[in-house]
């Protein structure tokens, strides 16, 4: 699939002259069907489902965009689909084509909510807020990794504030971002898990290594003209800011927040989609003389992927595993549980901002072993809550570390080069995690080596099968990814045996985000057969889903 759009050369301004939206009642209301939205295309789209369930989702996907400066190129933008929505806000995919309904350019829209009286200390920052008002942090730490390195996160082609109070009290922060147009790659393990199979060894290692990239970006020092920086923060932070050795805090890995993009350009470099790290609305700059780390750290993350010193994990053992100090007994002498003693940590730690226990780039490194171990066991997310030692005595069997070895249903399906670096990656103890260099070198060094075992295991195959010398061979079928649209309804059904679940349906065929524009999903049939016809429908049947292709090309506003 082409890259869409000249999405690389877009830069935000983060100027409030440019950026802030001055209020408008007109903003605030959708536009009109009928009017300024062709009504069958209007129709033919609410019944698939393209603006999600609800009503303020529907609304959202039909407001103005305000991408553009001139009123009337901006005009030209038109909603396509729901992408996602959650507590903090949603994201939506627009599209421009030209005078022959050929499409020109694409974005996805991130929007948040401002509610009046809502603390925004944390999302804009002291910092940012007195010179830049309404200015999302999480906007400027994307635009900062975008220009590190590309291949980062998702490029933030522009950010704006639309103001639905005359004092900026109420609004709605937007972040006009690249779109990676196959989705998640939580997705992707979900719909190999439904059939059976794991994902290509080669894919895991690209994932590994782009993570490892991304890892890259977070790590190095941050622009000094950084509007993310919150010096005021800092007790003790010198001159040159260099030598305060900054680095930011992804605080919410995992494969939800890691999106799958287009190809390369160059199709020698590979077949693959770019995953590319999203989502740092829980991000932050830290450093040794940041006085809010880890106080203020503790709470951010998802649980389930969430750093083993971010838990206290074995807080009340005679060793913990993050060096902390050892709190086996309170004052009293009384014997501490993981509870009270993860209590006592936190209090400590509170009261002395010196304290026993900080958050370095090892906690995005533990990010990205948490993230690979869901992809290669294709397990469900609690699972490494569920198995890893709960006393120290198991710890000790395991090596001091909280598993023994990154395991999956099958033997054999990936290298030990693999699993042994993804268990490093997840190593209770942050200083025997791989650093950065280690990271991006072994990752690098993994990903060439299952690269050339594939290439010898093509080169067997195609002499095997008697093919000319002369011939190129061609990819085996077990290196291909089926990531395509629904492609995967064409994989028969693997060996690995995994539980059919409920979740399978809610996930992957009934949720509103599904996109409705390709061919529905088909789980299969042999190890979904025990559950009702209609749960392969969405719920009350609010939307349809079509087995094939949307070939539509009625577009919002008629075309010449």
């Amino acid at each position: 699939m082409a890259r869409i759009g000249l999405t690389h050369l877009d830069e935000p301004d983060f100027n409030p002259e440019r950026y802030l939206v001055d209020y408008d009642p007109a903003n605030f209301h959708p536009r009109k069907v009928g009017k300024d939205l062709n009504q069958q295309w209007y129709d033919a789209r609410k019944h698939r489902g393209a603006f999600g369930g609800k009503v303020e989702s529907e609304v959202f996907m039909l407001r103005d965009l305000h991408f553009e400066e001139d009123p009337d190129h901006d005009a030209e933008w038109g909603p396509v689909r729901l992408l996602g929505a959650g507590a903090y806000g949603r994201v939506g995919l627009w599209q421009k084509r030209n005078a022959k309904n050929v499409l020109i350019d694409e974005l996805a829209l991130k929007e948040s909510i401002l509610v009046r009286g809502a603390d925004v200390k944390r999302t804009e920052g002291s910092k940012i807020n007195q010179d830049r008002p309404r200015l999302l942090k999480e906007a400027v730490i994307q635009h900062d990794l975008n220009v590190k390195d590309e291949r980062a996160a998702p490029h933030l082609r522009r950010y704006k504030f639309v103001s639905d109070h005359r004092s900026n009290k109420e609004g709605r922060y937007r972040m006009y971002l690249e779109f990676c147009p196959h989705g998640s790659l939580d997705h992707l393990r979900r719909l190999y898990r439904a059939w059976d199979h794991y994902l290509p060894e080669v894919f895991v290692w690209h994932v590994f290594h782009r993570l490892a990239i991304s890892c890259e970006a977070l790590r190095d020092q941050p622009p000094a003209e950084s509007l993310a920086i919150e010096l005021d923060k800092f007790s003790s932070i010198w001159d040159d800011q260099d030598d305060e050795a900054l680095i930011c805090l992804h605080m919410d890995m995992k494969p939800q927040n890691v999106l799958l993009g287009y190809e390369p350009e160059d199709p020698e470099e590979n077949d693959y989609p770019e995953p590319k790290l999203s989502d740092f609305g829980l991000s932050e700059y830290t450093g040794p003389s940041d006085d809010r780390n880890p106080l203020f750290y503790w709470w951010r993350g998802t649980t389930a992927y969430k750093a083993t010193e971010q838990i206290s994990y074995g807080a009340h053992w005679v060793t913990p595993p993050n060096g902390a100090m050892v709190r086996t007994h309170d004052d009293r002498k009384r014997r501490l549980d993981y509870k009270r003693a993860k209590h006592m940590q936190r209090v400590y730690n509170q009261a002395n901002y010196a304290g026993d226990v900080s958050f370095d780039h090892s906690l995005n490194v533990y990010g990205v072993g948490t993230t690979m171990y869901a992809v290669a066991t294709l397990a469900k997310d609690r699972r490494l809550m569920r198995i890893r030692a709960k006393h120290y005595k198991k710890y000790r069997q395991n090596g001091n570390h909280q598993i023994s070895k990154v395991r999956t249903k099958l033997p054999g399906v990936y290298s030990s080069r693999l699993r042994e670096l993804i268990r490093r990656c997840i190593d209770p103890d942050p200083s025997n995690r791989p650093s950065q260099l280690e990271l991006m070198d072994a990752t690098r060094k993994g990903l060439r080596v299952a690269e050339d075992r594939a290439l010898r295991a093509r080169e067997k195959h195609h002499a095997e099968t008697g093919g000319s010398p002369d011939e190129i061979p061609p990819p085996l079928p077990s290196e291909k990814l089926y990531y395509h649209d629904h492609e995967i309804n064409n994989l028969p059904q693997g060996p690995a045996g995994f539980k059919p679940l409920m979740d399978d349906f809610n996930y992957l065929i009934r949720d509103e985000f599904v996109n409705p524009d390709i061919p529905r999903l088909k789980l299969p049939a042999a190890k979904y057969r025990k559950f009702p016809d209609s749960w392969n429908k969405p719920k009350a049947n609010w939307r349809t889903l079509y087995s094939k292709t949307n070939r539509e090309y009625l577009w919002f506003r008629p075309v010449n």
